[in-house]
């Protein structure tokens, strides 16, 4: 099992271990949506500070 960093990450991988679970699970995809979820709201952020800098 890969070793990933991160919020869901650490948990799910040490959940799994703990329990020894080896199927799937959908824990394994939180990191990424985190890490997508953090992308789409720092571009949203940018953009509107940009529209509000630029119309002043």
């Amino acid at each position: 099992m890969s070793k990933k960093i991160g919020r869901g990450g650490v948990f799910y991988r040490e959940f799994t271990k703990l329990n020894g679970f080896t199927g799937f699970t959908t824990l394994s995809v939180v990191h990424t949506h985190y890490l997508i979820l953090r992308i789409s709201m720092v571009l949203v952020l940018i953009s509107i500070r940009n529209c509000i800098k630029n119309s002043f």
